[in-house]
């Protein structure tokens, strides 16, 4: 169809040789007049139709549609994570974990936001504001991108999940830090100090600053955390002293905060290894020292994680949730009782339950890449 338009082109503007004067071309018809006999009249009606003023709606009934289109589902979040290879943020919603493979996955249509500058100032509070923002990067990229939020959607923050992760430059390559030789541990030294210990003592800064509705902070703590912050504290003290202790610390300051989760995640979904059981206990005694927040509950959360446009894998996570104390009495006679064992794992789902579907893929493209602890 396009060879054919462009050929009436080409003779509608092309001169009469043999010296006669050139033919005058008639004026064209527009494509859509001209592809009449394969469009009914019904699609014509509707392609000639002005577009809907949506911007004369009163904003309550844009603000309703900007709801419907950018809330996502309670059991999911606004997953926003940072792609080291592309040094870009994506949206990562999609790929929420579910309890089940073939449970739906949530979705937001962020194409509204798109559309022009009034829109997006209008959409963009109810997007942070209504979401459970996660908000999965390094440090520094995650303080550039609450700092560049607009006032309105920043402030109005009210869930926040971040991935606090004790590895350098959120790659799991840390084990070699305690063989180096002096000098090149002083160079990590530096390393540490501006990409990891730095940036969070920042975010948190900005959190209690800059978030006054902020309710309910989310720590998310990968596999094997121990050991990376150890081996980094070969390097930097600091760090072992902010992933110890500071970190909480600093979160018991932010009076805004009601609720504290902290989840750790398992190296494999189908047990738990007797070394794992130490940086769990080491973990609950470092929340218990905040006296500022009570322990509620310790439990197992199981869930299948999508890894790419068609593979799951089922993980676990073993979640505290804490409160804030009304009053800070009797705190010390609370931190020296004997906290209740940790409760008994008891697998749902096994390496076995992984999804891997064989799928023909003669002339596609590879699969999206997937979140993990990599970042691709």
């Amino acid at each position: 169809m396009k060879k054919l338009l462009r050929q009436i082109y080409r003779r509608q503007e092309k001169p009469e040789q043999d010296g006669k004067s050139p033919r005058k071309s008639k004026p064209r018809r527009s494509v859509l007049w001209r592809m009449k006999s394969t469009t009914t009249t019904a699609n014509i009606e509707a392609i000639d139709t002005p577009p809907f003023p949506f911007l004369s709606l009163p904003r309550e009934i844009r603000d309703l549609v900007y709801r419907e289109l950018l809330t996502v589902s309670p059991d999911g979040g606004l997953w926003i994570r940072y792609s080291r290879t592309r040094r870009r943020w994506w949206d990562a919603t999609p790929y929420c974990p579910t309890p089940e493979p073939s449970d739906p996955r949530p979705r937001v249509s962020m194409a509204i936001l798109l559309t022009c500058k009034t829109l997006r100032e209008e959409a963009l509070p109810i997007l942070f504001n209504s979401n459970q923002v996660w908000l999965d990067g390094p440090p520094t990229q995650c303080l550039q991108s609450l700092s560049s939020l607009p006032s309105a959607s920043c402030s109005g923050i009210r869930y926040l999940k971040l991935w606090m992760d004790a590895y350098l430059d959120c790659g799991r390559r840390t084990g070699f830090l305690p063989d180096l030789a002096p000098e090149e541990k002083e160079r990590h030294q530096g390393r540490v100090d501006r990409e990891l210990v730095a940036p969070w003592l920042d975010i948190f800064t900005h959190i209690e600053n800059k978030m006054p509705q902020l309710h309910t902070l989310h720590i998310q703590l990968g596999p094997n955390r121990s050991w990376h912050a150890r081996s980094i504290g070969s390097v930097s003290p600091e760090w072992q002293q902010f992933f110890a202790k500071s970190r909480i610390e600093k979160v018991r300051e932010m009076m805004q905060i009601t609720t504290l989760r902290v989840d750790a995640s398992l190296d494999f979904c189908h047990e738990v290894q007797e070394r794992e059981w130490e940086p769990f206990r080491d973990l609950r005694s470092d929340l218990r020292r905040v006296r500022a927040f009570e322990e509620v509950s310790v439990e197992w959360d199981q869930f299948f994680f999508l890894c790419s446009a068609s593979e799951q894998f089922p993980e676990t996570d073993l979640c505290f949730s804490l409160r804030r104390r009304r009053v800070e009495e009797g705190t010390e006679a609370e931190e020296r009782r004997t906290p209740d064992p940790l409760p008994e794992y008891r697998a749902i789902h096994s390496l076995e339950d992984a999804v891997f579907p064989m799928v023909c893929s003669f002339g596609t493209g590879m699969p999206p890449r997937s979140p993990s602890n990599n970042r691709w």
